[in-house]
């Protein structure tokens, strides 16, 4: 088995990515209806630096879009925290599943290189596709919490 560590794969313009990446419009449009106007900025912006990122990628671009990342991942650490109560303890549980499940996709991936980080582009893409679709849900949920 060989290990590879890659920082930044030069990878060509993918319109797929760039398509999936929309979807957390879905989650400025919550945000922006919820009231938290932080939550939607961080989300636009993500919006914003994934979509560039996925139209053409370079390693610049790529650390703009890692950094909304990790803006979202604190924020919405903050709102979970905020928000926890017993009485939804099933969305709470719900929201840590989609968690640990964009954990597992890219972090386990990018260890072993399966999912994002699959030698075939179309499965790597798939799989990066569904990232966006996961955690795009679990800060929907966070939002309802």
């Amino acid at each position: 088995m060989e290990f590879r560590i890659q920082i930044h794969r030069n990878k060509p313009h993918n319109p797929f990515l760039v398509f999936s990446s929309l979807i957390f419009i879905t989650n400025v449009l919550t945000a922006y209806y919820k009231q938290d106007y932080i939550y939607s900025s961080l989300f636009f912006s993500l919006t914003v630096t994934s979509v560039l990122y996925h139209s053409n990628p370079n390693i610049y671009l790529n650390i703009v879009d890692k950094i909304s990342i990790f803006s979202i991942f604190l924020y919405g650490s903050y709102q979970m925290s905020q928000k926890f109560s017993t009485d939804k303890y099933a969305m709470s549980l719900l929201i840590l599943a989609t968690f640990l499940a964009t954990l597992y996709l890219y972090f386990y991936g990018y260890w072993f290189q399966k999912y994002c980080f699959h030698e075939n582009p179309q499965t790597s893409n798939q799989y990066h596709a569904l990232l966006h679709l996961v955690g795009s849900l679990g800060h929907q949920l966070i939002l309802f919490l």
